[in-house]
């Protein structure tokens, strides 16, 4: 039998990593689609950052576990304790936000405070139960779990915001302390039962682009249901281009795939890239709260927006590309990744209608030939 039974255990526990990670990014543009009427509160805001790279530390450090998951069915449903509660959290972090509304997320956060302590608290225990069924957990990997409920439970007790700041910087360094020395990837090359760590991490990978893939096809939904009239032919197009280029870029990921395995850095860096180009899906292609009428208005008005996170998807995958292919700096393809950057920024700092025109032009004769060639 080719396929094993942790492949098959696998794909479950990928899908409910991707679609709690999934809720990040749709919190996150939410606040992007609505900043105009946002307060923003930096320490809620580092939260949902800590919080969701937390989640990515867990689903790498999950790969060890596999063998014993796969030993019993109450040991897969162990597994699956810290996503779900991941999920509870990103809805606790993240308000439902009507159109036009303004949201104060200091006030936000304070009203959501105990509810978000009680989650983390319940995350904390599901840390300590997987580390204590289903591997041998080093003792720092405890040692961490209890200073983290001692911070919690510190935090219960003093309703200060000094806290809030000394819990985020004290939950990012332990997070930082664990991915270079508690999570390991010093066995990069095995594999249990034929699946390679490189495979499994590219699994969760696959949800990210996939679901930037879906944000598209939901705004596009959106576009087909307008009178041919009222469509933008210019915004159509950027549409398009831009989904071409997440094509090409997911393609060009392959070459870089083993090396995503050497480090929890490495694989956070691969997901930068994505996560920028589901943020500029909801620039171009708003799902929530703006009318099909709308659509190509509400682009006209975030072109800048729309603009500084092309150049943001450009520079992130120059930067993944060199950094982990070593690729030739004037290679074809890096010289076409330098033009695609210049060509960000000049759109970026005018706001000249045919300067943008021209843009949209070159932007398609750099895909077209990087494709070709």
């Amino acid at each position: 039998m080719s396929f094993s039974k942790i492949e098959y255990l696998t794909i479950f526990s990928a899908f409910i990593y991707g679609y709690v990670a999934t809720q990040y990014l749709k919190g996150w543009a939410l606040l992007i689609q609505n900043r105009k009427h946002i307060f923003f509160d930096r320490v809620h805001l580092g939260w949902t950052i800590l919080t969701f790279l937390l989640l990515i530390d867990i689903w790498c450090g999950s790969w060890t576990k596999g063998p014993i998951v796969c030993s019993h069915r109450s040991y897969f449903f162990l597994s699956l304790l810290s996503p779900l509660v991941f999920y509870v959290l990103s809805t606790i972090l993240f308000p439902a936000i009507s159109r036009g509304g303004l949201m104060d997320m200091h006030s936000y956060a304070r009203r959501v405070r105990r509810k978000k302590l009680i989650a983390f608290a319940f995350l904390l225990l599901t840390f300590f139960l997987n580390d204590l069924f289903l591997h041998k957990a080093p003792r720092e990997d405890f040692m961490l779990v209890g200073l983290s409920v001692g911070v919690v439970i510190l935090l219960s007790i003093f309703n200060r915001e000094l806290f809030e700041w000394l819990w985020l910087a004290a939950g990012g360094t332990m997070l930082v302390w664990h991915i270079n020395f508690g999570s390991s990837f010093s066995a990069q090359n095995s594999q249990i039962e034929g699946f390679s760590l490189t495979e499994y991490l590219t699994i969760f990978s696959a949800f990210i682009y996939g679901a930037v893939a879906a944000r598209f096809f939901v705004g596009w939904g959106k576009l087909l249901r307008q009178t041919c009239s009222t469509v933008n032919f210019e915004y159509v197009l950027w549409t398009i281009f831009a989904f071409g280029l997440l094509i090409d870029i997911w393609w060009g990921q392959w070459d870089r795939e083993h090396q995503i395995s050497e480090s929890v850095w490495k694989f956070m860096l691969t997901l930068v890239t994505p996560t920028f180009f589901y943020f500029l899906g909801v620039v171009l292609l708003p799902v929530n709260g703006v009318r099909n009428s709308e659509l190509s208005a509400f682009y006209h008005r975030n072109k800048r927006t729309f603009f500084t996170l092309f150049a943001l998807i450009m520079v992130s995958n120059f930067l993944v590309a060199n950094i982990l292919e070593k690729a030739e700096w004037n290679s074809v393809t890096n010289v076409l990744r330098m033009c695609g950057i210049v060509l960000a920024g000049a759109a970026v700092l005018t706001n000249g209608v045919w300067v943008h025109r021209i843009a949209l032009i070159l932007a398609w004769s750099l895909l077209i030939t990087h494709i070709v060639v």
